[in-house]
């Protein structure tokens, strides 16, 4: 969606679903009590999945594939 490959419209159903569905799942509610994300994690991805909390967890994926993008034109750049 960020490099416009995929409709805006689209896009977003199709994450909002994603999303709903890992939050859905049992198994990742239990997995993720004992998940420590790494340094280059972002520690707010899991906390989002932790709390249920849907806007959150979409606000920190889109905020992960801004700077994933951004660390990805600085080294090819190079």
């Amino acid at each position: 969606m960020i490099l416009g490959k995929m409709e805006l419209e689209r896009g977003i159903k199709c994450r909002r679903k994603i999303i709903e569905d890992i939050l859905a799942d049992p198994d990742v509610m239990k997995a993720i009590r004992d998940y420590s994300p790494s340094q280059e994690e972002s520690s707010w991805i899991p906390r989002a999945i932790a709390w249920r909390s849907r806007k959150l967890l979409e606000f920190a994926c889109t905020r992960r594939a801004k700077e994933t993008l951004r660390i990805r034109r600085v080294f090819h750049a190079q």
